[in-house]
């Protein structure tokens, strides 16, 4: 019955920590706490996280990428703009001294 307290105790807080956000706490760093928490108390320990890490990298590397895609994709603007200078034609993007100078200036002005 005890061997379940510290795991509930520890999801139940985490859990809440995510939910509430006090002070605007970002929900990540509820779950870092949370995984921290877990293994200090000794619920789990490095071996286990190791287990699943083998079994989850590859998904959790493709996740990751989908979120960097989607930041470039979020700015599109630039790349609309310099579709636009080399009417579309990809190779022009490559080739093209002026398109090149155009895509930078393009993306400088924007940060």
């Amino acid at each position: 019955m005890y061997a379940a307290l510290w795991p509930t105790l520890i999801f139940v807080l985490t859990l809440f920590l995510a939910i509430r956000r006090p002070r605007g706490l970002p929900v990540g760093w509820s779950a870092c706490g949370g995984a921290a928490l877990a293994l200090l108390t000794g619920v789990v320990d490095l071996q286990d996280v190791r287990d699943v890490t083998d079994v989850v990298w590859n998904a959790t590397l493709a996740f990751v990428a989908i979120i960097l895609i989607s930041l470039v994709l979020a700015r599109r603007s630039p790349a609309i703009s310099v579709a636009a200078v080399v009417k579309g034609s990809p190779w022009s993007i490559v080739f093209s001294p002026s398109a090149c100078m155009w895509s930078y200036t393009v993306c400088a002005a924007r940060d």
